[in-house]
């Protein structure tokens, strides 16, 4: 007989788990379901309009356990803003499972595009490899999301990649949890993915014997190579490139393009080459080889020089490394930069369609690159600079946008606000769930397809509004009142914002009643929750704007850091302008 009574055994609990953050499009799901299944826990995981949702059954300990492995060890591409959790009295499946996505209004952050990972890139130039030299390789840790995205949430089926069916090889990745690919909804292989196409603009045929090549993407080399200017169909748009070594053929592009003095954004196979050119250090490495692979700027102190007319009178070079498998491939056998420039006219949006490009860019170049992966957003490279051993954004873009930034506390019950900006080098803002939604960097405010977009994708209806009301016939007024933003944005009037603004947390140095010491101004706000007169006051270049702060549910007015319109200077830090 034992002297020891029995342990008593730890009673099994079902919890549901709210998973808030950049959590779809990212490999979430198999994430989780490989620590579910680590831990032995039965249960399921779902994406739905507000994140991801997680059901699972076990003690008490285990289910801490797995839920602080979530928590530290999300997919590359996550970030968790919040977790949620609650109990759970519903059947769950035996063993495990990914259930379907399902919809709603939508909660949850869009994933920004990723440049292509280490692992897809050695898998795309290995010949042994079924994705050999396939300019549209990616996984779920890099790749095209905003890009491509339609509607929340994140699936297949509401990308641009709905038209093209998976053949067998690649619907048993993308079905496989412990396969990288797994829900990588732009899957795909040279069996059923999209095609790239080298084509002339004049329709004649292109003569392939001209040029030493292996397909269509390296031929795009060769042309480089003998000065030639091509048109590139890229992740967010065309692009322009040349060989930024010839003087010739940047001076040609200049003037086609009809763009004076400002730098061209440059594009090198690999560090080694920039470093010809610039000086690279430890954080600027880090920054050209990170996901959001954006623009850095360099100091241009190399051994070696480009052509004059890349960047005339500056003494910094505008660099990125290859941010897709397309531009890896086209410049493995370059061993010089390439210019590589928005495709459109000087102050025009950048081309994303094929029949937009017959149209706009045969003066330009002659020969274009083009495939059958449609963009439904229009996104350009992402610029920023190292200053102080921090990298700081002088454009926010590829890479960046659309993640949110977190507002200050007592923001979460403030009113939805959508806020357009000026008339060349807009950016709106969507303010929603205490989270501010920047839009990427738009050549004009004419673009206000991004607008709808993002805010059909967010799910969102703002009940305000704010444009300018100085100049009632500027582009961001005439859109509110739009048919096709009328829907998202019912409002038609709100305070006067300076061109180039963005909303953003205010210093914490400064506050709304230093503000109103300083010069007032008339303005009004109008929208469908709340209708006033109102001042903005201006403290240096900061616009604090006082009906919004009250609009915004008193808790906003408490928090130390409301909102502010901050007016950005057109030239960017130490006198640097920013190449496109």
């Amino acid at each position: 007989m034992s002297l020891h009574p029995p342990l008593a055994r730890e009673q099994i609990t079902a919890v549901e788990i709210r998973v808030r953050g950049r959590v779809q499009g990212v490999g979430f799901r198999p994430t989780v379901w490989r620590y579910a299944r680590d831990a032995g826990l039965p249960g399921e995981v779902l994406n739905d309009a507000d994140g991801v949702l997680v059901r699972v059954a076990g003690t008490t300990r285990d289910i801490a356990d797995f839920v602080a492995r979530m928590r530290q060890e999300p997919p590359p591409l996550g970030h968790i803003d919040r977790i949620e959790i609650m109990e759970y009295d519903g059947d769950l499946p035996g063993e495990f499972a990914i259930a379907e996505s399902v919809g709603g209004a939508a909660h949850t952050q869009v994933t920004p595009d990723a440049a292509i990972c280490p692992e897809c890139a050695k898998e795309m130039l290995d010949p042994f490899e079924r994705r050999y030299r396939y300019p549209f390789t990616n996984c779920t840790h890099c790749g095209p999301r905003f890009s491509i995205v339609t509607g929340i949430p994140y699936d297949r089926a509401q990308t641009t990649m709905t038209p093209f069916a998976l053949c067998k090889d690649c619907l048993a990745e993308y079905r496989e949890p412990s396969d990288r690919r797994f829900h990588a909804e732009a899957i795909a292989c040279h069996v059923c993915g999209p095609k790239a196409q080298l084509i002339r603009f004049d329709g004649r045929a292109v003569s392939f014997d001209q040029h030493s090549m292996l397909d269509d993407v390296d031929a795009v080399c060769s042309l480089l190579q003998k000065g030639e200017i091509v048109a590139i169909k890229g992740l967010g748009g065309y692009q322009l490139a040349c060989d930024a070594t010839k003087e010739e053929a940047v001076t040609r592009l200049r003037q086609l393009k009809h763009r004076d003095a400002k730098p061209f954004a440059l594009m090198a196979r690999d560090l080694d080459i920039i470093r010809h050119y610039c000086t690279v250090d430890d954080e600027a490495e880090r920054v050209l080889s990170a996901p959001e692979g954006p623009i850095v700027l360099l100091p241009a102190c190399g051994p070696e020089h480009l052509a004059e007319t890349v960047a005339p009178g500056l003494g910094t070079l505008g660099f990125m490394l290859p941010t897709t498998p397309l531009h890896l491939l086209m410049l493995r056998r370059m061993t010089r930069p390439v210019v590589m420039t928005s495709g459109n006219l000087s102050d025009e949006p950048q081309v994303i369609t094929e029949d937009d490009a017959r149209e706009r860019l045969p003066a330009i170049a002659p020969y274009a690159l083009i495939h059958d992966r449609a963009i439904a957003n229009r996104i350009d490279d992402s610029v920023v600079r190292v200053m102080a051993g921090r990298t700081r954004l002088l454009r926010r873009a590829r890479g960046y946008a659309p993640a949110p930034i977190k507002l200050p506390a007592g923001f979460e019950g403030a009113p939805e606000l959508l806020a357009l900006g000026g008339e060349l080098k807009a950016t709106f803002c969507l303010v929603k769930d205490g989270e501010a939604i920047l839009s990427q960097h738009q050549a004009t405010s004419r673009m206000r397809r991004p607008t709808t977009t993002t805010a059909r994708i967010s799910g969102s209806t703002p009940p305000c509004s704010a444009t300018r009301l100085k100049h009632s016939s500027s582009t961001s007024t005439r859109n509110i009142s739009r048919p096709s933003l009328a829907a998202h944005a019912p409002a038609t009037k709100a305070w006067p914002l300076s061109r180039r603004n963005i909303i953003t947390p205010i210093s914490r140095r400064a506050s709304p009643r230093m503000a109103m010491h300083w010069m007032r101004r008339p303005c009004s706000v109008s929208c469908s929750t709340v209708s006033a007169s109102a001042t903005t006051a201006r403290f240096g270049a900061v616009s604090f704007c006082s009906p919004i702060i009250g609009a915004m549910s008193g808790a906003a007015r408490s928090s130390r850091s409301p909102c502010r319109v901050a007016h950005r200077r057109s030239a960017s830090p130490g006198g640097i302008s920013t190449p496109i």
